[in-house]
């Protein structure tokens, strides 16, 4: 499974401080599932990975009671990511791992383009 995280949610992921990503979809993934890391722009880089523990599906506001201490956002934050959402997933990670060499975004596409032509 691939998240794309803001590079400062990235970061806290990584080095422990945020052990709960929070998404405005069910996520159905079970324990276990492996988790590649996709920092956003500037960084646009695979920088890591985790394992999903579990996940937790409910509404927003259950969500928020349940991790508000562990997903790394404030509760305005919070508030303007779930307008509107009627349900909320909130996947807890463990055993980070930071890539000692990220891989770029550029890198993951020439490697999609090789992958097409190989293909043909």
């Amino acid at each position: 499974m691939l998240l794309s995280v803001h590079p400062r949610f990235a970061n806290a992921i990584l080095a422990g401080s945020k052990t709960v990503e929070v998404r405005r979809q069910r996520v159905a993934a079970p324990p276990g599932t492996p988790v590649l890391l996709y920092a956003t722009a500037p960084t646009m880089a695979l920088v890591g990975m985790a394992r999903i523990s579990s996940i937790h599906v409910a509404s927003p506001k259950e969500v928020w009671s349940a991790h508000r201490a562990q997903t790394g956002i404030t509760r305005r934050e919070y508030d303007v990511y779930m307008d509107g959402a009627v349900q909320a997933s909130g996947l807890t990670l463990e055993d980070p791992i930071s890539f000692d060499d990220p891989v770029p975004l550029s890198a993951l596409r020439e490697l999609s383009i090789r992958r097409r032509v190989t293909a043909i």
